[in-house]
């Protein structure tokens, strides 16, 4: 899994849209500044939503793995 996917917007208000390179099974995990895991979820499709709305203002992680590799995008919710 390359660096080209894609986690927007930054900062993000009441939801994050993370874009994946290609269809596919992808765990998303959202972490906390502690590192965390604050919600899990799996994605098959190429576009995935998070709903955000009852997140503290602060910096967040997504930790997003496939069967080979990890990523992890930090991001901003701004309140």
């Amino acid at each position: 899994m390359p660096d080209d996917i894609l986690a927007y917007p930054n900062p993000a208000v009441d939801l994050v849209n993370i874009v994946f390179p290609k269809a596919g099974r992808y765990e998303i995990t959202l972490l906390d500044s502690k590192g965390l895991q604050d919600s899990h979820t799996e994605s098959n499709a190429r576009k995935c939503v998070l709903n955000i709305p009852r997140l503290e203002a602060g910096i967040y992680c997504i930790r997003i793995a496939d069967d080979q590799h990890v990523e992890t995008k930090e991001f901003l919710v701004r309140r």
